[in-house]
C-alpha cells in the first residue's frame, strides 16, 4: 500500500493511499465466497454455486462492501504508519477502483494544531474579590421580609406599592393579539414588571372600577409584532390590596427555619449563606477570567470538524427550550463563536494537564462532593449517589482539574484585584442602575 502526504493548510491533510489490485481481488473473491454460502440459487446448493454465477449476478453489491471496507482499513492504516492523529473524520475522494485496478481515493482531514508553545506566563488578570458587610446582611433580611409579605384588601384608591387583580384585553390598531387578554393577573406598581407605563396608570383605580390604558411597547420588545406598536388595553380591576411586611424579629426568623438564637442567628446563618454564593461566584468569575486571558494571549487554528460538533451539540440542547432557534441567524452566530470559544479552551486544557501530568486531587473531589452534599436533607447519601456513578463522579473531577489548572496559571499571572460589594456580584445590573432588588 502506497501513502503519500500533503499539508493543504494549517492544519489541514491531504492523505492519498493506493491499494494494490492484489488485496482488491482477494477481498472480493472472500466477500463472493463468503455471499455464496448465504444466498439461494435455483440448481445449486449454498456454497456450491460456481463463482462465474457468483461474479454476474453479485459483483456490484460486493464491490460497493469491498471499496467501503478497505478504505475504512487502509485510512486507519495510513494514519499509522504516518503516525497522525486527526481531529475528526475525512472527506474521501475516490479517483479509481473496481476488480483488477488498484483503489486509489484521497482523504482530506484536520489534525489536531501544535499546542506546545502556549504562552501561559505572565497572564493579566483583574480577580474580583467580595467582603460580605453588614450591609450586604441588613439587604438579604429586607429581601427575606418581602418574602412574608401580607396583602390587606381595600376599598381605596390603588398607590404605588399597592397589588392590583386585574382582567384585561389589549388591541393594536383596535384587533386584539396573541396574549393580549387575561384574567386575575396580580400587578404591584411600581414593580416595573410591566410595559413602561402600564403600572403608572393603574394609580387611583379601585376595586371593581374599569379604566382604558394606552402602552406603546419598546422597539427591541420580544415579541416582534408588537414592537415598537402602540397598544390600547381596557382593564378592570377586581382587587386593591396594601402591603403589610412583617417586623424584623424572632418570629421572622422562625419563619425561615430559625428556631433558636434569634436574630443573632439568622443573621450568622445569612452570612456563611451569602459567603458561600460568593465564593462560588468568585470561583467562575476567576476561572472565565484566567480563561479569557489565556485565549487572548494565544491564537490557535481551530478544527472546524469539532467546532461544528460542539454548535450542533449546543444548538441541540437549546432546542428543547427554542425549537425554532435553528432559523435564528443571530443567535447560530451566537452558539458558533461559543462552539470556537469551548473547543480552544478544551484543546489548551488538554495540553496543559497532560504537559503538567496533572491528575484529580482525590482530597479536592471529596471536598467538592461534600460541598454539594451540605444543601440535601442527608449529605451522606448525596454523596453515595454520586460516587455510584462513574459518569456523575467524572463530572467532579473535571471540575476539580479546571479549578488546579486555573490555580496553577495564577502562580505566574500578574493579578490585579478588583473589590466589588455582594449585590454587585450576583446583580451588577442593580449597582449600574442605582437600583435594589
Amino acid at each position: 500500500m502506497q501513502v503519500s502526504l500533503e499539508q493543504s493548510g494549517n492544519i489541514e491533510r491531504k492523505m492519498t493511499i493506493s491499494v494494490p489490485a492484489e488485496r482488491v481481488d482477494s477481498e472480493i473473491t472472500k466477500q463472493l465466497q463468503r455471499l455464496s454460502k448465504q444466498v439461494k440459487v435455483p440448481g445449486f446448493r449454498p456454497g456450491k454455486i460456481p463463482m462465474k454465477i457468483m461474479r454476474t449476478r453479485y459483483l456490484g453489491q460486493v464491490m460497493q462492501d469491498v471499496i467501503g471496507d478497505l478504505i475504512q482499513s487502509s485510512y486507519q492504516e495510513a494514519l499509522g504508519q504516518k503516525s497522525i492523529r486527526p481531529a475528526g473524520p475525512p472527506s474521501i475522494e475516490t479517483s479509481s477502483g473496481g476488480e483488477g485496478k488498484d483503489l486509489e481515493y484521497i482523504a482530506t482531514f484536520e489534525v489536531f494544531p501544535d499546542l506546545k508553545e502556549l504562552a501561559l506566563t505572565g497572564l493579566k488578570v483583574e480577580r474580583t474579590v467580595c467582603e460580605i458587610s453588614d450591609q450586604d446582611i441588613e439587604t438579604t433580611l429586607e429581601s427575606l421580609r418581602r418574602q412574608r409579605i401580607n396583602w390587606n384588601k381595600t376599598d381605596g384608591k390603588a398607590k404605588d406599592g399597592c397589588r392590583v387583580i386585574l382582567d384585561f384585553t389589549g388591541s393594536v390598531d383596535g384587533s386584539p393579539f396573541v396574549g393580549g387578554e387575561g384574567k386575575a393577573m396580580p400587578v404591584v406598581i411600581g414593580s416595573g414588571t410591566l410595559v413602561a407605563g402600564f403600572e403608572d396608570q393603574l394609580i387611583g383605580l379601585k376595586e371593581g372600577e374599569e379604566r382604558s390604558l394606552t402602552v406603546t411597547f419598546p422597539d427591541d420588545y420580544h415579541t416582534e409584532e408588537l414592537a415598537g406598536k402602540e397598544a390600547v388595553f381596557e382593564v378592570k380591576a377586581t382587587e386593591v390590596a396594601e402591603e403589610e411586611l412583617p417586623e424584623i424579629d424572632e418570629e421572622l426568623a422562625e419563619a425561615f427555619g430559625v428556631k433558636e438564637g434569634g436574630m443573632e442567628k439568622f443573621r450568622e446563618e445569612i452570612r456563611e449563606n451569602l459567603s458561600r454564593e460568593a465564593e462560588d461566584r468568585l470561583a467562575i468569575i476567576t476561572r472565565d477570567t484566567v480563561f479569557q486571558a489565556v485565549l487572548e494571549n494565544n491564537e490557535i487554528d481551530l478544527p472546524q470538524v469539532l467546532v461544528n460538533q460542539e454548535k450542533n451539540l449546543l444548538i441541540e440542547t437549546a432546542e428543547k427550550e427554542q425549537p425554532d432557534i435553528k432559523k435564528d441567524e443571530n443567535m447560530q452566530a451566537m452558539y458558533g463563536k461559543l462552539a470556537e470559544r469551548r473547543v480552544a479552551l478544551g484543546l489548551i486544557l488538554a495540553e496543559i494537564t497532560e504537559n503538567e501530568k496533572m491528575l484529580p486531587d482525590a482530597n479536592a473531589v471529596e471536598t467538592r462532593l461534600h460541598k454539594l452534599a451540605e444543601t440535601y436533607e442527608d449529605p451522606a447519601s448525596f454523596v453515595e449517589w454520586y460516587k455510584s456513578d462513574r459518569g456523575r463522579l467524572s463530572e467532579i473531577e473535571a471540575q476539580v482539574l479546571e479549578n488546579m489548572v486555573v490555580d496553577k496559571l495564577l502562580e505566574d499571572a500578574e493579578i490585579t484585584d478588583k473589590t466589588v460589594c455582594f449585590q454587585e456580584l450576583v446583580n451588577p445590573a442593580t449597582i449600574e442602575t442605582g437600583k435594589q432588588e
